[in-house]
């Protein structure tokens, strides 16, 4: 063996390892960012936490410009949801949360409807909290995937794939891809009411006794998408029980503002 062949035996392996930590969910990222996120992951913060449907929902909530009330599309937030998302962590501080949160926004509009200093991140520091919070407990709970598989294990493999492209489990994702397609597919061709209602019951499972990121994905993920078809959201109701078709018609419609127009079910 040549000495340079003897160089690329040693160093490929290192290569190697170098390539598989400064790669994330398939793209390459900077190094002071990957420091970031290697310290996060020596703290044991989970990396995996779906940020940007956790910001989403409470800029939108906030609606600071009055857009959605006026009639604006459900994503009319969503680029600036994303600039947010993608520059905080589950390890930032509300202080930062709100200092990212009034940038962006200070960058994308002028003065917001209720007159308040755009960059003032103190008008941002109730969602910020709301933010924080939600990224510390939003993983979803190991038990309720395991449930899902044991009722579905069909999805077995599916469920490998995302483990792998992801590097663990984002829930809006995953439950959006074996839960709303299927179901969603199933109500389009209406010839097996046994499997839809075997779905709902795992839906409504995962809101009575998931914890409050499984409740998150019942409510952002499954419950608001399904409700963009009339008729689809109207024959979804007809399989839950009266507590959480109470439930969703009492507190869901009116605390979610994408689901303001939402007829109850």
């Amino acid at each position: 063996m040549t000495p340079k062949e003897e160089c690329e035996v040693l160093l490929d392996p290192l290569l190697n390892a170098a390539e598989s930590l400064l790669k994330k969910n398939g793209e390459f990222y900077p190094i002071a960012e990957m420091s970031d996120w290697l310290e996060e992951k020596q703290q044991g913060v989970s990396v995996n936490v779906d940020i940007f449907h956790i910001v989403k929902k409470y800029v939108d909530r906030g609606d600071f410009y009055d857009l959605l009330k006026g009639g604006a599309p459900k994503d009319e937030y969503d680029s600036e949801s994303e600039r947010i998302a993608s520059q905080i962590s589950t390890g930032s501080s509300v202080e930062e949360i709100g200092n990212v949160i009034s940038s962006v926004m200070g960058k994308a509009f002028a003065t917001p409807a209720d007159k308040t200093s755009v960059n003032d991140p103190n008008r941002y520091r109730d969602i910020s909290e709301k933010i924080k919070k939600e990224m510390e407990e939003s993983i979803c709970t190991d038990e309720m995937v395991t449930y899902f598989l044991e009722e579905f294990p069909e999805h077995t493999e599916e469920y490998h794939r995302h483990i792998q492209e992801y590097g663990g489990l984002l829930g809006h994702v995953f439950y959006a891809d074996v839960i709303n397609v299927p179901l969603c597919d199933l109500f389009e061709t209406g010839d097996n009411s046994q499997r839809i209602r075997k779905y709902c019951e795992f839906i409504e499972y995962m809101w009575k006794h998931g914890n409050d990121a499984d409740r998150n994905v019942v409510d952002v993920t499954i419950l608001e998408k399904l409700s963009d078809d009339k008729q689809t959201w109207q024959r979804l109701g007809t399989y839950f029980s009266d507590e959480f078709r109470e439930y969703i018609n009492n507190e869901l419609l009116n605390e979610n503002l994408m689901m303001v127009k939402v007829s109850k079910l």
